[in-house]
């Protein structure tokens, strides 16, 4: 199982700081941030051939199940 940022999210923002980079903006100016949304990821085989059990609950709340 994972839990992290979504990298999507992080591109997306990257390209914000490019653009504010490019157009001579001051480092102190830039904004410090942390992702406000977190993946779940679940990979059901690994689970299996570990011999762990996760429960139906846990699955649910995962944003990503990896059968």
């Amino acid at each position: 199982m994972s839990y992290g940022v979504a990298l999507r999210w992080c591109y997306r923002r990257s390209a914000y700081f490019v653009d504010k980079i490019l157009h001579d903006t001051p480092p102190g100016d830039l904004p410090v941030e942390f992702p406000s949304k977190m993946v779940l990821s679940v990979n059901l085989n690994t689970a299996k051939s570990l011999a762990v059990k996760i429960s139906e609950a846990f699955v649910l709340r995962a944003d990503e199940v990896i059968e």
